[in-house]
C-alpha cells in the first residue's frame, strides 16, 4: 500500500468504533462501506482479509479510494446518490 500524506483525506487511521468491532465479522467477510469517502475503513477491512464494496456519492472521494487500491487490494468502489426525496 503507497505511504499517504498526513494532509491526505482518507489516509487517517480507522475510527475507534470500526478497530474495535471489526474482530466480529467473520473471516474473509464480504463487507459494505457506504459512505466510504476515500476510503479509510475499507483500507483496514481489507487489510483484515476482507472483500470490501464502497459506495460514495461523490465521485472525487472514490477516486481518493482508487488511489491507494492498486496494491492488491480487493475493493469495489460505487458512486450512488442515497438521498430519496
Amino acid at each position: 500500500m503507497p505511504s499517504a500524506s498526513p494532509h491526505c483525506h482518507g489516509s487517517e487511521a480507522p475510527s475507534a468504533w470500526v478497530q474495535r468491532w471489526s474482530h466480529l465479522l467473520p473471516p474473509a467477510a464480504k463487507v459494505l462501506d457506504v459512505a466510504c469517502g476515500e476510503g479509510r475503513h475499507m483500507r483496514w477491512l481489507s487489510g483484515l482479509g476482507h472483500q470490501v464494496t464502497g459506495v460514495d456519492r461523490s465521485g472525487e472521494a472514490l477516486e481518493g479510494a482508487r488511489q491507494w487500491g492498486d496494491g492488491g487490494l480487493r475493493s469495489e468502489e460505487h458512486t450512488s446518490e442515497l438521498q430519496s426525496r
